[in-house]
């Protein structure tokens, strides 16, 4: 919470509310935020990361499906 995102209960509209009145209001937190997700999701999810992760599957492996 706070590293790449904010972690609030969808359903509690002031939880919701006041997650995007702090966005809103700080824009250093917007960016900060921002630049962490983007290489939190690039060292995770870029194409060479998935590659080699389903590279076992592709090779008859299918022990990678298993939950993590």
């Amino acid at each position: 919470d706070g590293e790449t995102g904010l972690v609030v209960d969808p359903r509690s509209v002031g939880e919701v509310t006041r997650a995007l009145d702090r966005l809103l209001s700080d824009g250093a937190l917007r960016t900060r935020m921002g630049v962490a997700a983007r290489a939190r999701a690039s060292a995770e999810y870029s194409y060479d990361v998935l590659a080699e992760r389903l590279r076992p599957l592709a090779e008859g492996d299918v022990s990678v499906l298993e939950h993590r």
